[in-house]
């Protein structure tokens, strides 16, 4: 974020965020997170067959995420990845 220089603007001195460079990062950060758990993508595909959605909760589209974090299996506040 950078500050705004303009004088007499009411945002000035606030911070401005670079939409652009922003949703270039968000991007990035999908591409990276999908290509290093591609069991939860194959998971989340798999579901969407029997899930509303592919989510068992329909809030849950609302992620920033566009694959969610699936854990393999879960038991006794424990939770295991599903791994690579």
């Amino acid at each position: 974020m950078t500050q705004d220089p303009a004088a007499g603007n009411p945002s000035a001195g606030r911070a401005v965020v670079d939409r652009p460079r922003l949703a270039r990062l968000i991007g990035r950060e999908r591409a990276t997170y999908a290509e290093r758990h591609p069991a939860s993508r194959r998971a989340f595909a798999a579901a969407g067959a029997n899930l509303l959605g592919g989510v068992p909760m329909t809030w849950m589209r609302m992620w920033p995420r566009r694959v969610p974090v699936l854990p393999a299996a879960a038991a006794h506040r424990r939770r295991v990845g599903r791994g690579r």
